[in-house]
């Protein structure tokens, strides 16, 4: 993974990480209660049948480091074994310097939190670039 840009924003391989096994099992829609704070559609997504060809694939792609985790781009994940690598950022020039970055998405909305603008992204995870903008 490669990030680019300096200041408190930018995140870099390195900065604040942490490895743990396993993944976070997404919240049933039922679950999720909260208002929206992303352009996330509402409601489950159908699913379409899947053949075994299609199996197969996403079988063979789902495989190596990438950005799989759905809560945070500034997660790596090796698949199928499920190693999670997470970044966060801190911010040590606010009051008591507790200010803490633990995840950032694309398109969140509320008035805190971090924008972050995709850079190339390589079909098989070996480069990714971001940018985050966040206090500053």
């Amino acid at each position: 993974m490669a990030a680019r840009g300096s200041g408190i924003g930018s995140w870099a391989a390195g900065t604040a990480l942490a490895a743990c096994a396993g993944l976070a099992a997404p919240l049933p829609v039922s679950a999720q209660t909260e208002p929206a704070t992303s352009r996330m559609a509402t409601g489950p997504s159908p699913q379409p049948p899947q053949s075994p060809e299609y199996q197969r694939l996403q079988r063979r792609l789902a495989r190596g480091w990438d950005t799989w985790d759905v809560h945070s781009v500034m997660t790596q994940v090796l698949l199928p074994e499920g190693l999670a690598i997470h970044g966060g950022l801190k911010d040590n020039t606010t009051e008591g310097g507790d200010a803490y970055l633990p995840e950032a998405l694309i398109g969140r909305l509320s008035p805190d939190a971090a924008t972050v603008t995709p850079g190339p992204h390589s079909w098989d995870g070996g480069y990714t670039d971001l940018r985050i903008a966040w206090h500053g």
